[in-house]
């Protein structure tokens, strides 16, 4: 789930959001877990052709290493750092 804020309906506009999420198995893989962003950003139009987003997010990230759920597991993974991301809507 992505939920952003932009503070004004303009074309260039600072935003607030929050991402969260869960990391699913793949083909017999032994991972899942969590993720979750908090960060703010600003929308960036390019001659009206398309827009940058760029913003910077605290990012934590919890991922099970033996298989069960994050709630039943005793062997994870804890990832927090700070994110640097540009995306492109056109």
């Amino acid at each position: 789930m992505d939920l952003r804020v932009f503070f004004n309906d303009d074309l260039a506009s600072p935003y607030l959001y929050t991402d969260y999420g869960t990391l699913a198995k793949v083909e017999g893989g032994k991972n899942n877990g969590t993720i979750f962003n908090v960060g703010i950003g600003y929308k960036i139009p390019i001659k009206n052709r398309f827009i940058i987003l760029t913003d910077i997010s605290y990012s934590y990230k919890k991922i099970s290493n033996d298989g069960l759920s994050i709630r039943k597991s005793e062997n994870w993974t804890q990832i927090k750092g700070v994110m640097l991301s540009l995306g492109i809507i056109l």
